[in-house]
Formats: structure tokens, C-alpha cells, sequence
């Protein structure tokens, strides 16, 4: 992809915009014409550490975004991330089957929604991320069919975070549409990134790398005495560990086996312990295990809703892997052929 070119990204369920932070790890110039989420601390973050055109308070708020896609402001999208919520389809969440069904009633929700934005953006190329588990799904199936009606050639893989430059395990399917319409380079096709790629750095490295010594001091939490009992009763099972979650593991009362990986980070990932350094992980240590660089942006809300939004973000270095295998196969300097509508 020629250096001079820009993409025009868009995100929805925006979170704390890994999309864009891989654009910018990749130093691929971008403009930024719009990122959405409902909650406002995701809002703050967004807003304080980049530049989008629009910001959308609700996905759901059809009548706005109509009136900003019709606009003369809105730029041709190239590329469209959303990653919607997956608690109601993970294996990990706890939920009554009632509740469930709410909550997948409500993404179903979502869904239509965000199908409605692509029907009438028509992104070059969308990437949408979830847990496993929603391929078992009706929506999946309800994604996929709608992608190709809308004449997207669909892609899908379950890729692991551990195999993409950092020591986390944390499987995601990822879903890659690709329109007809967009110019492609000859004798190219599109793949996805093979594992162990870039080589992943040790959970020691981490620690070693987001050290610094002003934010620990400021940092120290007191350790609960529910998660010393936990210690004091797994002292030998952690002997070479170096991070745990100490919430999900006093809650299924077992220490996880592997040592050189950390567990799926989640929206509790705040309750993940340091075991070299006997303290809770920092916010930059949280950051670099979903591949950010934590310290390039701007701290605007509580430890707390900030380690929620790094728990439920999306890997950024899966991310960069994903979207080089995308910039290899789309010609992104030239046009999209003529005589393709976007279907209203």
C-alpha cells in the first residue's frame, strides 16, 4: 500500500479504538470519520486520545446517523471494525438462561443495526470480532447471509491472541468481508495472518517493559483477604506463575495450569496479580498484554473503567496481523469500480 494513501476507518462498539491504534502502531495514515459506544467513559477515553469526525452516543440512534451518512462530511468508508457485545454468547459469563436470551435479543438488536450501516456505507472492508461461540449462533448465520446479499465475499477464522505477539490466551473468531466492488492486487488472494506472527514476547518482558516506578507507587491497592486465603492455599500450585486473575480464579476456586501465558483478559482483568513483584498488574502492564502502548495515551477515567475497557477490547496486535494480510490483498490506492451502488 503506497505511504501517501489514507485510509478512511470507521468503528462501532468503538470501545477504547484498537482499530485505530493499529492503524497508528502500523504508521499507516488514517482518517478517522467515526466511532460509536454507549458508555460515556468509553466516550472520554475516545475523545481525549483521538480526533474521529463524528461520534455517535448510540448505535441504535438510526435517525442521526442517517442524517451524518447523507451528509457531504462523510467520507467513503474503507475499512469498518466493530467487535458487539459477546458476553451473552461467551462460555465464561454467568447467566440464567432468561437473561441470556435478553441479552442475545438485544444484540440481535445491534446487529440489524449495524447490517443497516453497512448497507447503506458500503465499507471497502468490514472486520468484526466475537467470541467463539457466536458462530453456534443465528445472528452469525444472519451476518454472513446479509454480507453476501450485500455482495461482500466473507471470510472467517478463530485466531489466538498468543500466537500474535502477546502472552495472552484469548481465542476470537474473526470475520473479514471483502466487497466485490473493491480493486484487489492481481494474482493475490486474501489469507489470514499465519500464528506466531510477530514473535511473542515473555509475560517477564512485560512486566519488565511497562515498568516504571511512579505509577506503581501510585497504584498500590490493598490485596483483599479472600484472595490471600486463595494464595496462602495455592502457595506451591503458583510457584512460577507471573500474572493470574485472582477473581476468576478464587471464583472457580483453581489455578489456571499454563505459566508462560496470562488467561483471557476480561472486564475484571483489574483483579490480575503480579507474582515476581507480589502486587496487582498496572494499567500499562494490562495495556501491552492486548498489544497497546498504554503509555501514548491519555489516563481520563479510574483505574476501574479503564481496566474494563482493556479487558473487553479487541487484541491490537491481532488487529495489525489482520489488517497487513487485508492491505496485501486490497489496492486501496485505486478507486473502487465504477458502476457498483451501495444498496439502499
Amino acid at each position: 500500500m503506497n505511504k501517501n494513501t489514507k485510509i478512511n476507518v470507521a468503528t462501532d462498539c468503538s470501545g477504547i479504538e484498537a482499530p485505530v491504534a493499529a492503524l497508528r502502531n502500523m504508521n499507516v495514515s488514517y482518517n478517522h470519520v467515526w466511532s460509536c459506544d454507549n458508555d460515556k467513559f468509553c466516550k472520554q477515553m475516545i475523545l481525549s486520545n483521538y480526533t474521529p469526525d463524528m461520534f455517535f452516543d448510540d448505535v441504535l440512534d438510526t435517525n442521526t446517523r442517517k442524517q451524518y451518512f447523507e451528509s457531504s462530511s462523510c467520507k467513503q468508508v474503507d475499512l469498518y471494525v466493530v467487535g458487539f457485545p459477546c458476553q451473552s454468547y461467551s462460555g465464561l459469563a454467568l447467566h440464567t438462561e432468561t437473561s441470556r436470551q435478553v441479552k442475545i435479543n438485544k444484540n440481535s438488536e445491534i446487529i440489524r443495526a449495524l447490517l443497516k450501516t453497512i448497507q447503506i456505507v458500503h465499507p471497502k472492508v468490514i472486520v468484526i470480532e466475537n467470541v467463539p461461540l457466536f458462530i453456534k449462533q443465528p445472528d452469525y448465520k444472519m451476518v454472513c447471509t446479509t454480507l453476501k446479499r450485500y455482495k461482500y465475499d466473507v471470510y472467517k477464522e478463530i485466531l489466538n491472541s498468543k500466537d500474535y505477539g502477546v502472552p495472552q490466551l484469548r481465542k476470537r473468531v474473526y470475520i473479514v468481508a471483502i466487497a466485490h466492488s473493491a480493486p484487489k492486487h492481481p494474482n493475490v488472494s486474501f489469507v489470514y495472518p499465519p500464528p506466531k506472527h510477530p514473535k511473542c514476547p515473555s509475560l517477564l518482558s512485560i512486566i519488565k517493559k511497562a515498568y516504571s516506578k511512579k505509577e506503581i507507587t501510585e497504584y498500590k491497592r490493598t490485596l483483599p483477604s479472600n484472595y490471600a486465603q486463595f494464595l496462602k492455599k495455592f502457595k506451591e500450585q503458583t510457584k512460577g506463575h507471573v500474572f493470574i486473575n485472582l477473581h476468576q480464579a478464587t471464583r472457580h476456586n483453581k489455578i489456571p495450569v499454563t505459566k508462560e501465558h496470562v488467561g483471557c483478559l476480561t472486564t475484571n482483568c483489574i483483579g490480575s496479580w503480579n507474582f515476581p513483584e507480589k502486587r496487582f498488574a498496572t494499567m500499562s502492564e494490562l495495556f501491552l498484554l492486548q498489544g497497546f502502548n498504554g503509555r501514548m495515551l491519555k489516563r481520563v477515567v479510574s483505574e476501574n473503567q479503564l481496566s474494563r475497557q482493556i479487558g473487553n477490547s479487541m487484541t491490537v496486535s491481532v488487529l495489525q496481523a489482520i489488517f497487513q494480510c487485508i492491505f496485501d490483498y486490497v489496492n486501496f490506492n485505486k478507486k473502487e469500480k465504477k458502476g457498483v451502488e451501495k444498496t439502499h
